[in-house]
């Protein structure tokens, strides 16, 4: 069934939400969302509509690799699936690779000349490949066919900002995009610059200040506000501006070398682990959260060392920090679930659950939840798992050695 005008409806519709999800935070369910997801679409792997509703819940915590993981085969096996088409391009614009993005756009434009999103991202592509009088061609389709497309104006306003023969155009798109409801910082930012470039000072000094209202910590927008103070006369704001600006941009260039030096101390610790050395691991661990504070990583690998040690408090503190920062990895339910084991059955079977539903390929899970149902006694639900470990693993001796212990309870 072709999709036409009511397909874009829903494909922007949903780009919003991610948007919006991105601006708000992640969701407390997150994982919950994903695994519903996830099972969804295992219970039926044709559906478009389900592969769109797990990508999107992958876009909105930017696993743009992950998405374009479960796309690109989809698309292959179903040419014609047009959602994950439009989908598919999007992720690639997102990792620049434009020229993908371009020839997956195009084919949906050609199939629905009228919908407005796939004019979108066929501008979006051909933006990002430089061809901007092909791309503004195309962003005005698309506003054409959906007027109250709010980004597709704040592109146009990008387009027209790049001549000064359309300055005032770009001021235009951006105040439309406005009162469609596309603010955010980065919007008044590039109205201000527009404003500075038409001499409208004291009008850029308001767009930008209103930025930093939104986005405390906008280098650019700092920089540019200077600018405009300085145009409008005003130089002592404008000093403070700059100071301001000089600041976050040395703080931006700091997070950078932190970011190395942590990620190189996260090799290093792993590298010790595997020398057995764990307290030498441990410590070169710390310092690197210490130093990279969202690196879910290493808190993960703390937790195996601190699980280890019988430092349980310590080791649940860290896995639950590791969820928080990447509630997709299946691991993490594991080593939770082994964290909890003694402490709160339940609670570890749910976690562990959780790392099955997330990858049910490895045997150790299933082994463990075996283990946690064979410790109350429910030895009919021991032997499955039991069973499914062994058939991952069917050279492993301990893993046979339960299912059979298991079936042995359960004779009569």
């Amino acid at each position: 069934m072709p999709y036409g005008h009511g397909f874009a409806e829903s494909i922007g519709m949903l780009i919003s939400a991610i948007i919006v999800a991105l601006l708000v935070g992640q969701s407390p369910d997150l994982s919950d969302r994903f695994i519903a997801a996830q099972k969804a679409l295992a219970a039926n792997p044709a559906s478009e509509e389900r592969l769109v509703t797990l990508v999107s819940i992958l876009y909105e915590n930017e696993r743009n690799d992950a998405a374009i993981s479960l796309l690109e085969p989809f698309v292959r096996a179903n040419p014609r699936a047009s959602r994950a088409k439009l989908f598919l391009a999007l992720g690639y614009a997102r990792q620049e690779k434009y020229s993908q993005a371009k020839m997956l756009a195009s084919q949906v434009a050609t199939q629905l000349p009228n919908d407005y999103y796939a004019q979108h991202i066929l501008g979006l592509s051909l933006f990002g490949l430089n061809e901007f009088d092909t791309a503004l061609l195309h962003f005005k389709k698309a506003v054409s066919i959906k007027p109250d497309f709010a980004d597709g104006h704040f592109q146009l306003g990008l387009i027209y900002s790049r001549t000064a023969t359309t300055l005032a155009d770009a001021e235009n798109a951006y105040k439309r995009a406005l009162q469609l409801g596309y603010s955010n910082a980065e919007i008044f930012r590039n109205l201000g610059s527009v404003d500075i470039k038409l001499a409208k000072y004291d009008e850029a000094v308001t767009q930008l200040k209103r930025s930093l209202e939104l986005n405390p910590n906008y280098a650019d927008a700092y920089f540019q506000l200077a600018d405009a103070l300085r145009r409008s006369g005003k130089t002592d704001e404008a000093a403070e501006a700059t100071r301001k600006f000089q600041a976050l941009n040395s703080s931006t260039q700091g997070k950078k070398q932190r970011d190395s030096q942590g990620r190189a101390l996260y090799e290093e610790g792993v590298k010790q682990i595997e020398k057995d050395d764990l307290p030498g691991a441990y410590s070169t661990l710390k310092r690197a959260v210490e130093t990279v504070p969202q690196l879910d990583a290493g808190y993960y690998r703390l937790a195996q060392i601190d699980y280890l040690r019988n430092n349980q408090a310590i080791a649940l503190e860290n896995i639950r920090r590791a969820i928080q920062l990447n509630p997709f990895e299946a691991e993490y339910f594991f080593v939770l679930a082994r964290c909890l084991e003694r402490s709160d059955a339940q609670a570890a079977v749910e976690a562990i659950t959780k790392a099955i539903a997330l990858n049910g390929r490895v045997g150790d899970f299933h082994n463990l939840l075996g283990n946690l149902y064979a410790a109350r006694g429910d030895n009919a639900r021991a032997a499955q798992s039991y069973r499914r470990a062994v058939d991952l693993e069917p050279k492993n001796e301990a893993f046979r050695m339960n299912l059979s212990a298991a079936q042995k309870k359960l004779q009569p």
